[in-house]
């Protein structure tokens, strides 16, 4: 009985935490350097989010530009939205980023 229990129950859940584990550690930095380095200039306050609007440059390189610091996610991605309606240039997008510098929303 405990040997079902340790197959079935407790080595799912351990084999996962080492699958999630090595995802953290290996895997991709999702948020660009450019963010990260307006986010590290500027730091976000606490509980609030950051609206960027990035403007792709020659080659790789990218252009971000901050919109506004925001209390709600929804206000946030609102604002986000009313730029990207106003927008003169179609290649310009809009990142919603919260305090540790992540990009949740891209808003194209």
């Amino acid at each position: 009985m405990v040997l079902l229990i340790l197959y079935y129950l407790v080595l799912p859940f351990l084999a996962a935490a080492l699958v999630l584990r090595f995802i953290r550690r290996y895997g991709a930095d999702p948020s660009p350097a450019e963010v990260r380095q307006n986010c590290a200039s500027d730091p976000v306050e606490h509980k609030c989010f950051r609206v960027l609007e990035k403007r792709p440059g020659a080659g790789r390189a990218m252009g971000v530009a901050k919109v506004g610091d925001f209390d709600s996610q929804d206000k946030a991605v609102d604002a986000a939205y009313a730029g990207r309606d106003r927008r003169a240039d179609p290649a310009v997008s809009f990142l919603v980023v919260d305090e540790k510098g992540d990009v949740l929303q891209e808003i194209g």
